[in-house]
């Protein structure tokens, strides 16, 4: 499976990463999450510095996609003609804002204002699946994460 850069930019959707990186991994995809947050990027609050971080973020997703690793992306999403300087190289690249933020771009998967995080996750999969960048589970109506969902919860009521 060639790699790819699936950037979540916006505060409103704290999480989807982690959600999304554990669907793709349910895959068998190679995943590997850069999450300002949690993996101690610690970006610059603003100006020249702030880009200089985002133009660093964005190398290593080039490199990452470059040798089949899906990079999954939490930060904050490039403005302007910053974007207009990343994007061209990250491609195949796929944006997901959430519906209220602007200049969603026509790349964007936008996620409605107070979707949870599991419903944001599957609409992006579907995304994916579409895109062909992740392949369909054939004739499966649940995720494998679904699925033993299910499971456990048939086994809790006596049924399994």
């Amino acid at each position: 499976m060639k790699g790819f850069t699936l950037w979540i930019g916006g505060a409103e959707l704290a999480g989807l990463a982690a959600e999304v990186e554990g669907l793709l991994l349910e895959r068998g995809l190679a995943v590997e999450r850069l999450d300002e947050e949690d993996r101690g990027f610690h970006p610059p609050p603003r100006g020249e510095q702030r880009a200089d971080h985002l133009r660093r973020l964005a190398r290593v997703c080039l490199l990452l996609a470059r040798n089949g690793v899906a990079a999954v992306v939490s930060a904050v999403t490039p403005l302007g003609r910053l974007r207009e300087e990343l994007r061209p190289g990250l491609d195949p690249f796929l944006e997901v804002l959430s519906a209220g933020d602007g200049e969603c771009g026509e790349a964007a998967v936008t996620v409605p204002p107070g979707e949870g995080v599991e419903a944001g996750a599957g609409r992006v999969l579907r995304v994916l699946e579409r895109l062909a960048w992740v392949p369909s589970l054939p004739g499966a109506a649940y995720s494998p994460s679904e699925e033993r969902e299910i499971e456990d919860r048939l086994r809790d009521l006596g049924y399994m």
